[in-house]
């Protein structure tokens, strides 16, 4: 348990990285969506339409920026400390029980400041300007049932990914985040094949709660792969 909480430790050390750039991204992505409102209203045109709402709320950059933020923290996670942790003594398993402690903290902290970004934009009635940079359609339209959860679950699982891409680096070298992208994109092209025929039951079907599901569930994959990456790396060869 002392060894896995070291690791914790470790990680947390980074503290520009862990601290201070997601909420810096945050409320950038923010302040970067009021101006692209404020912009609109500037030329003359009407920012509060249902047709201009609707693409307000259809943009994913809080989304987008975030996953590439939170995908980087866990490569860096696998790759930056794993050499130096074992040469103190810290065991693969404690190593990969500490990381994935860290992504959990690192998770909350990012679902910390996300509520408090959507708590403040609703309260301001979208920052004063009719912007919308959380309450968007890829976190639930502002509802609290589909937004919690996926701002836990989302984190973890994208942390977890980027530890499993760069414990296979790792492992293999380039190949190795290669093969996993070749087997994603695989995976990822035989979905749309399944569901694409059956997308008005599965539309019928949908609701954030099994997204959030099955964030959680790639997660704890990606994290278990992790493990199996490490356990059999080279420590010489990082």
């Amino acid at each position: 348990m002392n060894r896995t909480v070291a690791v914790v430790r470790l990680h947390s050390n980074r503290r520009f990285s862990s601290l201070a750039l997601p909420p810096i991204l945050s409320v950038g992505i923010v302040c970067l969506m009021v101006v692209v409102v404020v912009s609109i209203r500037v030329a003359g045109n009407s920012t509060v339409s249902p047709d201009v709402v609707d693409g307000l709320r259809s943009n994913g950059g809080i989304v987008f920026s975030l996953a590439a933020l939170l995908v980087g923290l866990g490569i860096q996670a696998a790759t930056a400390c794993f050499a130096f942790a074992t040469s103190l003594g810290t065991t693969r398993r404690d190593y990969v029980l500490g990381t994935g402690a860290y992504f959990l903290l690192q998770s909350l902290y990012v679902a910390a400041i996300l509520s408090i970004l959507l708590a403040v934009e609703k309260g301001t009635g979208h920052w004063f300007t009719g912007a919308y940079a959380l309450d968007v359609k890829l976190l639930g339209d502002g509802n609290w049932a589909a937004f919690l959860p996926l701002v836990l679950t989302g984190p973890l699982a994208m942390q977890a990914v980027g530890a499993m891409f760069g414990a296979s680096w790792l492992r293999f070298g380039s190949r190795g985040p290669l093969l996993i992208a070749a087997v994603m994109v695989m995976l990822l092209a035989a979905g749309i094949l399944i569901v694409l025929p059956r997308w008005v039951a599965v539309m019928t079907g949908f609701s954030f709660a099994s997204v959030a599901l099955m964030l959680l569930i790639v997660g704890v994959v990606a994290l278990l792969a992790t493990g199996a990456f490490l356990r059999r790396t080279s420590v010489r060869g990082t």
